[in-house]
């Protein structure tokens, strides 16, 4: 197909899936495994290490837990000595079973698609007869037409050496990880020389809702009786008409209103250098203050690998001189992300990381150089992040102070994050009046009108982690209350701060005034009570400074209000969460700041006619066209494909040769990626930059790989840090059938 390795696998390492869910086997051998014993430990790489060492006679031993597949294993062995010498071998073995059972199901599945679960049994004994197939699902699916065939069973009949299919039609009906067990046993023979003639296998997928959920937020700090009387009061009441669940979250800490941004940051899908060192800044920078938020709450040694993980991924994007890249394998830096990833870099040394230091001089050597067009640049954005490098040189503890005051002298031209990134500088090399020139880089008043680059200029965030540093007296205590309210109000009502980037600065901001303002009220007992139902919370000031409980709500419930029990005399910072999952009707398309987005399957024929995607059967290629359109100087956009459970794509650039022969139309632009993944269940396409705008194509193979009937969801494409310039397609409907059912 055209494909390389890269295009092939998950750019994110620890995401790659290298699981078959049971259906790696092969041929040879014997398994001797306990009888029934349950397989559910698939991998295609059983064991790998760069560390072993050899003993004196050149020998070297490694053991390992074996995983379950029964399949034909290549084996590699490199070994080196010293820079020059190199040796290598390698050899096969097989494991395998009497009696096999290879379940074949989609990668993943949608809530409402209907799919042909189906199994192959393999008979490599000398026993022929009758054997018994069974599947129990769990509660993500149901049979269809249990009340005809109540039983997921099947009685074949299996001569020595051959192989049978079976296939059970099921319902996919509740959103989750899908845990099945499939089991193959002789029917009716007890006798001994069958007994071990049985396999049992767990097959694993998740399953999800869709239609986009709904989802809002909302936070008080809670002081009255009538705002604990009903915590629901400001929710939008449509999203309480449908099926959902109500998270309430009360602490003692100001830095639970960093709930939805944390949320975005740790879940957001792309992996680029700032997506990755906004996921990175929570374990780092608020691991002292974990417990005021559940989804951080995590071990020493969790969070331990995830900054190394993180800071890891970012200096894979180092290029040649020294600056990060916006993608793995970028051979351009840039300096935005080079500096805000820098500034991890410099906190994560600083709480005791070890990173290479070579790389470290680097980065730092190419900081320092884009310091010096400072005077002469003109452009604000260029600016501010020539800005953000002196602070993150200045963290690596190489300040600058003479681009401090070149860069002051220019503090009209500069964004209000720029002042307070340069306010941050000139408070790290704590040089002569460093207060005083910071305030009055942070005093200086911003127009209501610079608001062209709003979803990459953190200035809330920035402006009161600036503040926090500075407040020591009742003066500047007020500009940081001021400054809080400022970084709160600019929330959107998903409890974020619209963009993964301006998400990042605010956690920053929000521990920082956390450290400067918490209290300490000792242990607190609270209720919660919704539909009748009351929930313990319980708090205190060492390890429980949140506590959350959730409630479920069906359709057709008459909502009573959710109420909180107040304890004398102590404000408390809560956030209501509810997540509804609408309706699942067909999608129509969408648009949102002249972005634009449809989709098309066709069938490709091995002649290359082109044919639609109406009979389809396992093993068809199915062309994907995306054609769609952009605004002129769109930064940073996604094309985000979401595959139907019967598709599994391997090809991401696909071109016809009748498209590569035709000239791209009048107000039209040829589509190119700076990065683009093939993931299980979607494809993407990354640009940086598009300078005129127009109207796009994107063509992609996909195989079949299962049968049902089933929803592929709207494609997307999107800003990623503009998110009102959205367009999403219609959702699809596909069935493919295979005749040899």
């Amino acid at each position: 197909a055209g494909s390389s390795l890269a295009d092939l696998l998950e750019e994110n390492p620890d995401d790659r899936d290298f699981g078959n869910k049971g259906v790696i086997i092969g041929g040879g051998g014997l398994m001797a495994l306990p009888k029934g014993q349950l397989r559910k430990n698939f991998k295609a790489c059983a064991f790998w290490s760069g560390e072993l060492l050899t003993d004196s006679e050149g020998r070297v031993t490694a053991t390992f837990d074996a995983p379950d597949n029964l399949t034909e294993y290549h084996l590699f062995a490199v070994a080196t000595e010293g820079a020059t010498r190199f040796g290598g071998g390698e050899a096969r073995f097989q494991v395998n079973k009497p009696i096999m059972l290879e379940p074949g199901l989609p990668r993943f599945a949608n809530v409402g698609d209907h799919i042909v679960a189906k199994a192959i049994v393999h008979n490599t004994s000398a026993y022929r007869g009758e054997f018994r197939i069974e599947l129990q699902l769990d509660e993500t699916a149901e049979h269809v037409g249990a009340e005809l065939e109540p039983a997921l069973t099947r009685t074949v009949p299996l001569a020595s050496g051959q192989s049978v299919a079976v296939a059970f039609p099921i319902a996919m009906t509740a959103p989750g990880e899908a845990k099945w067990r499939w089991a193959v046993a002789p029917a009716a023979d007890p006798s001994p020389e069958v007994e071990q003639l049985v396999d049992q296998v767990e097959s694993r997928f998740p399953v999800t809702w869709p239609v986009p959920e709904l989802h809002e937020s909302h936070y008080n700090v809670v002081t009255e009786e009538a705002i604990a009387e009903n915590l629901l009061a400001e929710v939008n009441p449509e999203l309480l008409e449908g099926n959902g669940r109500i998270e309430l979250t009360v602490s003692t800490s100001p830095l639970i209103n960093a709930q939805g941004a944390i949320e975005q940051v740790l879940h957001y899908p792309y992996g680029c250098i700032e997506q990755t060192t906004s996921a990175t800044l929570p374990w780092l920078t608020l691991k002292d203050l974990r417990s005021a938020v559940p989804s951080l709450n995590k071990t020493d040694a969790e969070i331990a690998d995830a900054i190394q993980f993180g800071c890891r991924r970012m200096l894979s994007m180092q290029t040649r001189n020294g600056g990060l890249g916006y993608w793995p394998g970028s051979d351009d830096a840039m300096l935005w992300g080079s500096s805000y990833a820098g500034m991890v870099l410099a906190l994560a040394q600083k709480n005791g990381v070890t990173l290479p230091q070579d790389r470290i001089d680097k980065l730092c050597a190419y900081l320092s150089s884009h310091l010096r067009e400072s005077a002469q640049d003109t452009d604000g954005r260029q600016l501010n992040d020539r800005c953000l490098a002196a602070y993150t040189l200045g963290l690596f503890g190489k300040a600058e102070p003479a681009y401090h005051s070149i860069l002051k002298d220019r503090a009209k031209d500069l964004w209000a994050s720029g002042r307070a990134f340069l306010a941050m500088a000139i408070l790290q090399a704590d040089g002569v009046d460093a207060k005083q020139q910071a305030k009055q880089l942070l005093e200086i008043p911003t127009p209501d009108d610079d608001r062209r680059y709003r979803h990459l200029d953190p200035a809330a965030g920035a402006s009161l982690m600036a503040w926090c540093r500075m407040a020591d007296s009742s003066g500047e205590l007020s500009q940081l209350n001021q400054a809080f309210r400022s970084l709160i109000g600019g929330r959107s009502l998903r409890g974020d701060w619209h963009n993964t980037y301006l998400n990042g600065w605010s956690l920053l901001a929000l521990g920082d005034y956390t450290r400067a303002v918490s209290k300490s009220y000792g242990d607190l007992s609270l209720d919660a009570t919704f539909l009748g139902v009351s929930k313990p919370l319980q708090l205190n000031n060492v390890d429980k400074l949140s506590a959350s409980v959730a409630f479920t709500f069906k359709r057709g419930d008459s909502l009573d209000k959710l109420r909180l029990q107040l304890p004398d005399g102590v404000a408390l910072y809560t956030t209501v969460s509810v997540t509804a999952q609408p309706l699942i009707v067909p999608q129509k398309l969408r648009s949102s700041g002249d972005y634009t987005i449809t989709r098309t399957y066709e069938e490709l024929a091995p002649d290359g006619r082109l044919s639609p995607a109406t009979n389809l059967e396992i093993g068809d290629l199915v062309l994907v066209k995306l054609e769609g359109s952009v605004t002129p100087q769109s930064e940073y956009v996604v094309v985000d494909d979401a595959l139907p459970a019967i598709l599994e794509a391997i090809n991401p650039s696909f071109q016809s040769r009748s498209a590569a022969a035709t000239e791209v139309p009048r107000g039209s632009f040829p589509w190119y990626s700076n990065h683009q993944e093939l993931r299980t269940e979607r494809t993407l396409y990354f640009r940086d930059y598009i300078y005129g705008g127009g109207k796009f194509t994107i063509e992609y193979l996909a195989r079949v790989i299962a049968d049902g009937t089933v929803t592929a969801p709207p494609a997307k494409v999107e800003a990623m840090y503009d998110p009102g310039k959205l367009g999403l397609s219609d959702s699809i409907t596909l069935t493919s059938k295979t005749e040899s059912n």
